[in-house]
């Protein structure tokens, strides 16, 4: 389910919502009158992967009560979300499976340029993918449908296309330029890492 967390109270907020146009598929759940539960907050985390990134640092309670957030652990974080309010940050954005937190400008542009593609495939679909396939992905040969229908319901996508996977997926970005840029980080439960 889409849902919006958010403080009916907070101008910001109004004015983001304003901004976004939200449809009906997607819940408001004002966290003053409906506090985040435990297993909401959790689907966050889920996706998040980081409390601290749903916590909001600037929380008035924060000064009141003398805490320091470089002191705080992941659970101490977690449990402060669910004690109070205004320690979620807002507003949040849970949207098909991806997680929109906070109001920073370039979190606000995000969800706008995800509306925006969602708008482009609704419609006209075909000539969505159509552009996508174009601007994504390097083809050897090029296509001529997008999407062959005449089997159905074994469809057919870009059928007279020719592409290398491997081209695609590591020699087009070494050939523009992002050769020396690290492709792949691994990061072990310690904390250790290699790139």
């Amino acid at each position: 389910m889409n849902k919006l967390y958010y403080l009916s109270t907070c101008s910001t907020c109004k004015k983001i919502i304003k901004r976004w146009s939200l449809n009906n598929s997607i819940k408001l759940i004002d966290v003053k009158t409906n506090p985040i539960s435990k297993s909401d907050l959790m689907e966050l985390y889920n996706i998040s992967n980081s409390f601290e990134s749903l916590f909001n640092k600037r929380a008035q309670l924060l000064r009141i009560r003398k805490i320091k957030c470089n002191e705080l652990s992941e659970e101490d974080f977690f449990n402060l979300i669910l004690e109070h309010y205004s320690f979620l940050k807002r507003p949040i954005l849970l949207y098909n499976n991806k997680v929109f937190i906070g109001n920073s400008e370039s979190n606000i542009k995000s969800v706008e340029e995800l509306q925006c593609l969602k708008k482009q495939f609704l419609e006209n679909p075909i000539k969505f993918w159509e552009s996508f396939a174009n601007s994504e992905i390097d083809w050897f040969e090029p296509f001529q449908t997008v999407l062959d229908s005449s089997n159905a319901p074994f469809f057919k996508w870009f059928k007279e296309g020719k592409l290398n996977i491997t081209y695609n997926c590591l020699d087009r970005h070494i050939k523009n330029g992002l050769g020396n840029k690290t492709a792949l980080i691994w990061e072990g439960e310690p904390g250790d890492n290699r790139k």
